[in-house]
């Protein structure tokens, strides 16, 4: 019998070697390391041995079905093929992989034709995990945007196919809800691959390298996590960041209506503290939105009080920029109610906060005002002149 004859193409190249030297326990090795690939491959696994097997054929939903596992039958030829593999593992790979056994050609011939008979088994196997059925979840009206149920959805998908499915789950972003996919997104990322998130993030400095659009620039940003944006195209990511700061330098406030005036300013919204960080010149960002404070209307304050403060104190607690510095200092020197209310919601929250030692002296002067009632509702003059 010519085992060429009897065994498919791949099978047969990956033996080849071995085989027509003669050294045939090698060949059987060689067999059993191409079934495993194969397992590997179609499962999105990264195990081996009899694990895979369990892993890969077993449990109520097999990531590999050999059928349709309806009826008593069906499930018992599923559990049957992952046992079978599990024993050749145990039986015919290890006992070689361990053990100094010479084969002779027939068993040899016996043993890659059954891999080749389970080869065919699991070609014309199901995968249980199809994109496209799996993306109707992600953009179903009932997604629940937990932590949880994100994080329940990406367990179930294969370790090589996360990649293709964020970058799928980007370019139809603008068929699902925005807190959904930020939600499905972050727990996405959070697990793939190094060079997984770099070919999403290829795909998303593609996708903002020449958009002014702001309805674009948001699609992006409100479903990706902040701390990945270094990852974009860094030519790329500096204009985006100046398109974002220009939207943040017109925005203005209405509280009562607790919402931006008219469209300025509502790209900046979407700016949180995780995508401050990791912008390119956090002293630039921490200036212009101090100067707004300082010189800008009430509207504009508002602005900046609702959706930055907190922010930039937080990223400045350690090293604080001269601007912010400056500008909490007047204030409470000055006895400006509404930076010093501002300046002690941020420190009060943290009895051991920094900022208490940093403006020791003013803290005091400021305390004496108020007692003395000779503080101001809100500041009139802070002259912020530094360079």
């Amino acid at each position: 019998m010519e085992l060429i004859n009897n065994v498919n193409e791949e099978l047969w190249n990956a033996i080849e070697k071995s085989y027509k030297e003669e050294k045939y326990t090698g060949a059987i090795l060689d067999a059993m390391h191409f079934l495993t690939e194969i397992i590997k491959n179609k499962s999105g696994l990264d195990i081996e041995g009899p694990k895979l097997a369990v892993e890969a054929f077993g449990g109520d939903n097999p990531k590999i079905r050999v059928n349709n596992l309806q009826t008593a039958s069906e499930k018992d030829t599923q559990k049957g093929i992952e046992e079978i593999i599990k024993g050749i593992y145990i039986a015919v790979r290890n006992s070689r992989s361990y053990n100094s056994e010479t084969d002779s050609k027939e068993v040899c011939n016996s043993i890659v034709i059954f891999v080749n008979y389970l080869l065919e088994v699991i070609h014309k196997s199901k995968v249980s995990f199809q994109e496209n059925t799996f993306l109707l979840r992600v953009f179903d009206e009932y997604y629940v945007p937990s932590k949880e149920y994100s994080d329940l959805l990406v367990s179930e998908i294969p370790k090589d196919q996360r990649g293709n499915i964020a970058i799928s789950v980007l370019l139809k972003r603008k068929k699902g809800k925005t807190e959904n996919l930020a939600s499905f997104m972050k727990s996405l990322i959070e697990v793939i691959e190094e060079d997984d998130v770099a070919r999403v993030y290829s795909v998303v400095s593609e996708e903002l390298k020449y958009t002014n659009d702001e309805e674009e620039i948001k699609s992006i940003i409100s479903i990706l996590p902040g701390e990945y944006w270094v990852n974009t195209d860094k030519a790329v990511k500096i204009r985006i960041e100046n398109i974002l700061l220009a939207s943040v330098k017109v925005g203005r406030y209405n509280k009562a209506a607790d919402r931006c005036i008219g469209d300025a300013g509502a790209l900046g919204t979407w700016i949180n503290e995780d995508y401050l960080r990791n912008f390119e010149d956090l002293g630039k960002w921490t200036k212009a939105i101090i100067m707004k404070l300082a010189e800008g209307s009430i509207e504009e304050q508002d602005y900046i009080y609702n959706y930055f403060w907190n922010e930039i104190c937080e990223l400045n607690r350690v090293n604080i920029n001269s601007y912010l510095k400056d500008y909490i200092s007047q204030g409470l020197t000055r006895g400006y109610y509404d930076v010093a209310e501002r300046f002690y919601e941020v420190v009060n929250k943290d009895k051991y906060h920094p900022w208490f030692n940093v403006f020791k002296n003013e803290i005091a002067e400021y305390e004496s005002k108020l007692a003395e009632e000779e503080v101001e509702d809100s500041k009139t003059d802070i002259d912020l002149e530094l360079e």
